[in-house]
């Protein structure tokens, strides 16, 4: 199978340009090295939001934008079904509400970060939290017993 790669920004921008569906699934899957999506998150913010969609991001990009002043982007990182590990307490502890009550739904979270959101002061937080711990424990365990 061959790697898709972005190799500039130019081939990033005319892909997000032209916006139909072939472009977009491109948007999506095709690889790019750090430098390019630094480049882009530096020259071209107006798409971050496109950027955080890419289901390849390496760790690094993940890790700054998670940090992000955007609530947006953060929640979009906190959607995301693979994190570096690191992450899943970063976003845990985020000031914004929305970005932790999205973690508290993603179904990759993990169980100790869920127990946490459970204890969330905001509501929208801790109901998600403990709905996504309910239907853990509500679903079958298949490991073989001894």
């Amino acid at each position: 199978m061959d790697v898709k790669i972005i190799e500039s920004i130019n081939q990033f921008l005319g892909l997000a340009a032209i916006g139909d569906s072939e472009s977009l699934e491109a948007l999506r899957h095709y690889e790019a090295s750090e430098f390019v999506w630094r480049q882009i998150l530096e020259l071209h913010p107006e798409h971050v939001r496109t950027v955080t969609l890419n289901r390849t991001l390496p760790d690094i990009i993940l890790s700054h934008l998670a940090t992000h002043e955007s609530p947006d982007v953060r929640a979009d990182i906190a959607n995301r079904r693979t994190l570096p590990r690191d992450l899943y307490g970063i976003l845990a502890s985020d000031r914004d509400e929305a970005v932790r009550a999205r973690l508290a739904w993603n179904k990759k979270t993990p169980v100790c970060v869920l127990k946490k959101l459970a204890c969330d002061p905001e509501e929208i937080v801790f109901k998600n939290a403990r709905l996504r711990l309910s239907q853990l424990n509500s679903e079958p365990a298949w490991e073989v017993p001894n």
